[in-house]
């Protein structure tokens, strides 16, 4: 189940140190793009879901949102260039670009495990978790409360 996704712009700049230090190449390359989380209940067992009779309250424990390979809008990237033609005659711009565009996912990966955007993938999975549990009880005339705990989480 996707609970959130998060727009990412990052950018990345790489070097040809040239000839000898000089006549350097630098090409940058600015990105933007998306990473989805997800919720994953292939996993849940028995012992994941339990019912207090008492207090009315479903409790359900899933594992943390992840966060998808980042959807990078390759097609839109921004580049700047110094030093293009010593580029060009040694062939290494697209080593540049390809440098660049690894940097670049490396980046994004690691923005997406930021701790604010898992944060807010967290409370976008209690709610979805939550209304997807809950609707169902209330349709069926059960006035219940769901609470959604994640790894940590305490009781």
């Amino acid at each position: 189940m996707t609970v959130f996704a998060a727009v990412l712009t990052t950018a990345a700049t790489t070097t040809d140190p040239g000839f000898v230090g000089w006549l350097d190449a630098r090409q940058t390359l600015i990105a933007s793009g998306n990473v989805e989380y997800f919720i994953e209940f292939a996993g849940l067992s028995k012992h994941d879901i339990s019912w207090d009779e008492n207090a009315r309250t479903l409790t359900i424990r899933v594992a943390d949102p992840a966060p998808t390979r980042p959807n990078v809008d390759m097609q839109h990237l921004v580049r700047y260039e110094d030093g293009k033609i010593v580029s060009v005659f040694r062939g290494n711009a697209a080593k540049l670009e390809q440098r660049n565009v690894s940097a670049i996912y490396a980046q994004f990966n690691k923005d997406a495990r930021a701790v604010g955007l898992m944060r807010l993938a967290r409370a976008a999975a209690r709610t979805a978790i939550s209304n997807n549990f809950k609707l169902p009880l209330q349709a069926a005339g059960i006035d219940a409360k769901v609470v959604v705990q994640f790894p940590g989480d305490r009781n």
